[in-house]
């Protein structure tokens, strides 16, 4: 990766937010017939792809969880337990976010649904850095999709060759390298910085 990059492309959560999602899990499961299985049973929804990309509702969600799981909340005290937050800003990244907005355009990618995304936005003033923000519920398509990256290209304003790839999941960052995108899977802040300055996109 040359140092003539004009765009970052960066996921948001494991990125820009960190988050534990088996706190959400554990919320719906204490109300659900077995708490225990259902923790189980939990795993990965905030990531199902038709919530992420906009083609289920959170009542939809509500209503299976009360056939499968004897979820035992009203719509309403379901839909205020999905919008407390599991997730916060990423320890030194915003600082980070502010350099690198001074010298690139940078796109937020992320695989979010519409719900929780829009409750916790405003706890992100950091999200202010980016140029484009582009979340899949409105974009109807998620990572690991082509259809997402090219979309990210398009508002990175740039070709695939002068474009930079954060995020923390290997399989993101292997697609987008599939479409000439170079990238690093996130880990820690400082990690991050040090491969910046390795690929020269970082002084």
């Amino acid at each position: 990766m040359q140092a003539t990059a004009r765009s970052i492309i960066i996921d948001f959560f494991g990125v820009v937010a960190s988050f534990d999602e088996s706190i959400l899990y554990r919320r719906i499961a204490e109300a659900c017939r077995d708490p225990g299985s259902a923790f189980g049973a939990l795993r990965g929804l905030p990531s199902t792809p038709s919530l992420i990309e906009g083609r289920t509702t959170l009542e939809e969600v509500h209503e299976k969880l009360v056939a499968e799981l004897g979820l035992n909340l009203s719509f309403q005290s379901f839909h205020e337990l999905w919008l407390q937050p599991y997730s916060a800003p990423m320890p030194g990244f915003a600082s980070l976010l502010k350099e690198l907005s001074r010298q690139y355009r940078l796109v937020l990618l992320s695989n979010v649904d519409r719900y929780y995304f829009e409750a916790i936005r405003s706890l992100h003033p950091e999200l202010g850095y980016f140029a484009t923000q582009l979340v899949s519920y409105e974009m109807g398509s998620s990572k690991p999709s082509a259809q997402a990256f090219h979309a990210a290209l398009r508002a990175a304003e740039a070709p695939a060759h002068l474009c930079f790839f954060l995020d923390d999941k290997p399989e993101n960052i292997q697609a987008a390298q599939g479409l000439g995108i170079q990238g690093h899977v996130f880990t820690t802040t400082s990690a991050c910085r040090t491969t910046l300055a390795s690929v020269g996109l970082l002084a």
